[in-house]
């Protein structure tokens, strides 16, 4: 009899360790799936922007798993217990038609079993708590899942907005490569054009210089013309007074031979009368020689030599006379037939 109530002890101390260690159990799977939540929660969380809607699903639905087979463990360790408090009931029953020194025992296995009931209570409580924590806890993912596929549209969407900005942005960079290269091409443009305009400019000053050259030989040569016009109309003016100093030379030309022909008649008269007054001097020298040699001869008196040299004065007089007028036209010949050869060459250089 000592042996079955030490052995129903030992089954009531058993169940009851087992009764602490399925609350403690319960208490730890409790605290496990609260904290394997908030872990969830916060991995979900840091990897929303990475993981997909299928892993956190499959997630949720180990997490459930876990909680009921943590359920279903508490269940069978509490059915299991319930079966070793009817053991023990019915083994305490017996001792309890047994002799009074167990009734002791019997009041300790019966508050041992109150015990062990209050504990299986507050197993019961625990795990209806922690079904009710883990139907809260699933509702919470549940909710936290629409966040999450909600979070995953808006970081679909995001991720569409930042393509679309990406695309942009490169559209903008290469509208940007595009504007700095036509400006590039700007700049280049504008350094040609502006050494074309330099290259003009010094090209428009030496076309400037040039034409000014240009113009100062054309305002020499226009007053070369000027002047050559105004030669041509002195020339005209000069022919047209040829023309009438050539008439006039023609006149004069007429004249002068009517007057050279008169000066040769003239010429000859007169040579006619130096050869008569030659010979007529001749002999009247030849008298005076045949007069002196018969006045030498006849006598040497001082009336004859006065008489000669009267008569050697007068043939001077005379033959300075004769040779004078002879002179004088021949001058007067000469001065004739210049005049006739010279007129026509003054007018000209008039």
């Amino acid at each position: 009899m000592d042996a079955k109530a030490k052995a129903a002890a030992a089954e009531l101390a058993r169940a009851q360790a087992d009764s602490q260690a399925a609350g403690a159990l319960l208490h730890d799977a409790t605290k496990a799936s609260g904290t394997n939540a908030k872990a969830s929660g916060i991995k979900v969380v840091s990897s929303a922007s990475s993981s997909s809607e299928a892993s956190i699903a499959e997630q949720l639905r180990r997490l459930l798993d876990a909680t009921g087979e943590t359920i279903s463990k508490l269940e069978r360790r509490l059915a299991e217990q319930e079966r070793a408090y009817a053991d023990a009931q019915r083994e305490l029953s017996a001792l309890a038609r047994g002799p009074d020194g167990l009734q002791e025992e019997l009041r300790t296995a019966r508050r041992q079993r109150e015990e062990t009931a209050s504990s299986l209570a507050d197993c019961r409580e625990m795990a209806e708590a922690a079904a009710v924590g883990a139907a809260r806890e699933l509702e919470r993912l549940s909710a936290w899942h629409e966040a999450v596929a909600t979070f995953g549209a808006f970081q679909r969407e995001a991720r569409a907005r930042e393509h679309a900005w990406q695309t942009e942005a490169e559209r903008l960079q290469r509208a940007c490569d595009v504007q700095a290269a036509l400006q590039l091409e700007t700049r280049q443009m504008l350094d040609h054009t502006s050494e074309k305009l330099l290259d003009s400019q010094s090209q428009m000053l030496e076309l400037q210089a040039e034409a000014e050259r240009e113009s100062a030989e054309l305002r020499a040569e226009i007053d070369e013309l000027e002047e050559l016009s105004r030669a041509i109309n002195e020339g005209e003016r000069l022919r047209a007074a040829l023309e009438e100093q050539t008439a006039r030379s023609a006149e004069w030309s007429t004249a002068a031979a009517k007057e050279a022909e008169e000066l040769k008649l003239k010429w000859r008269a007169a040579e006619n009368t130096l050869a008569t007054t030659l010979e007529e001097l001749e002999r009247v020298s030849e008298a005076l020689e045949l007069e002196k040699s018969r006045s030498q001869a006849e006598s040497s008196s001082s009336d004859v030599d006065a008489r000669i040299k009267e008569e050697r004065a007068a043939f001077k007089e005379e033959r300075e006379r004769l040779i004078q007028a002879a002179l004088r036209a021949l001058q007067q010949l000469r001065g004739a037939h210049d005049v006739a050869d010279v007129a026509p060459m003054g007018s000209y250089h008039e």
